[in-house]
């Protein structure tokens, strides 16, 4: 959609028609995990039907889409589908290893070539600081950023309705 004389064209068929607001689908692929989001409400152009999306809102659903991937996939993410997670967090593999505990770079370099399951935890890990994004606990465009400057990941906001207290054993 492109912006003339406050009239918008569609960028498909180079028509000014009327915008018509509904539900889109969007298909997201985590490596071999495919996450289909139907209730995206996007502008429709009223000539050939074409729908235009902003790359915020474009974010938001890739991001969306990350969390449900993560949490609702049976045996997790291989590589290839945390590959597109960590680039969604914006970070490099060396900011996504501190990230997650891990010392070195190739660590996450090796899980993301293989074909095998990353580890439970990392994905969890990562799972917890998209929802923080989506949230607003967090941005996750400054995240690496913050990383680049701290070397360390950033703190997110404690909750201070919870406590957590360990009994020990009788």
């Amino acid at each position: 959609m492109n912006q003339t004389n406050n009239e918008a064209i569609c960028s498909a068929c180079n028509v000014s028609s009327g915008w018509i607001t509904r539900a889109a689908t969007i298909k997201k692929r985590f490596g071999a995990v495919s996450v289909v989001d139907r209730g995206v409400m996007l502008p429709h152009c009223g000539a050939c039907g074409d729908w235009s999306i902003e790359a915020k809102a474009l974010e938001v659903v890739e991001i969306k889409a990350a969390v449900a991937a993560i949490r609702d996939t049976v045996g997790g993410l291989n590589g290839e589908g945390m590959k597109v997670v960590r680039k969604i967090l914006g970070l490099t593999q060396a900011q996504f290893a501190k990230l997650v505990g891990y010392e070195a770079a190739e660590n996450i370099s090796r899980l993301e070539s293989g074909d095998r399951e990353y580890p439970r935890a990392i994905q969890l890990a990562a799972l917890f600081y998209l929802e923080a994004g989506v949230r607003g606990e967090i941005d996750l465009h400054l995240l690496s950023d913050e990383m680049k400057q701290t070397g360390a990941a950033p703190a997110l906001p404690h909750d201070a309705r919870l406590e957590v207290t360990k009994e020990r054993a009788a």
